[in-house]
């Protein structure tokens, strides 16, 4: 019989030394399950993180196309309207 198996059947049985050791054994692995769920709820939490930026990217890429490109200005256009508004300056 383990010493785990002896604290949960008779512990009165058990010497003080034997039941300390057993309570840390315990202690112990207690200690382990709740840093391996926390682990596996870090992992969990970046994956989705990661998961939603990537939906995120997609839904601005895909909102992106379905606007309507603005009208660009050449330079040809540009110096035309530099023109102009010498000229106009000119007349007044």
């Amino acid at each position: 019989m383990t010493l785990l198996e002896r604290l949960s059947v008779a512990s009165h049985e058990m010497t003080l030394a034997e039941r300390f050791y057993a309570s840390v054994q315990v202690a112990i692995m207690g200690i382990g399950i709740v840093f391996a769920a926390l682990f596996m709820l870090f992992l969990i939490i970046k994956v989705l993180e990661k998961v939603v930026a990537q939906s995120d990217v997609d839904a601005k890429k895909k909102q992106e196309k379905q606007v309507a490109p603005a009208q660009t200005v050449t330079e040809s256009e540009e110096s035309v309207s530099d023109e102009d508004a010498v000229a106009a300056e000119q007349e007044q």
